[in-house]
């Protein structure tokens, strides 16, 4: 008796883009949910709305394993520790694909410097 198994992949990308750069693309000139057949086997779920200057959300991706593909630094988030006597430079770690995380001691708050794009989750579904 034959098993067939299938991985299927659910992975969620940060979005930020300029305003400006948002309209003026009339491809991607949508606010709220929207979905996306890329492939029979590829879905990608879109939302979108406004943060100031800039038009921010997330795309979803679904679909089969082999379809889809990340790179070694995606989805890596540095931790920065205010507290930290010997302090990690940012620089060290200044590729575009990492997500910085910082506290701001005085503020009593994070700050989060995602880019475009960026790996903010990942599955691996089995059937």
């Amino acid at each position: 008796m034959k098993v067939a198994f299938l991985l299927i992949s659910k992975a969620t990308r940060y979005r930020q883009i300029y305003k400006y750069d948002f309209y003026r693309d009339k491809n991607s000139n949508h606010l709220g949910t929207k979905h996306y057949q890329l492939t029979p086997t590829h879905d990608l779920f879109s939302l979108r709305f406004i943060n100031g200057n800039f038009i921010c959300g997330s795309d979803t991706h679904l679909c089969k394993s082999d379809e889809y593909r990340e790179s070694h630094l995606d989805g890596l988030h540095i931790y920065f520790n205010p507290y930290a006597t010997v302090p990690l430079d940012p620089d060290v770690f200044g590729h575009y694909d990492i997500t910085h995380n910082f506290f701001d001691i005085e503020r009593q708050e994070c700050i989060m410097e995602h880019h475009d794009q960026s790996l903010v989750s990942r599955q691996i579904i089995g059937f």
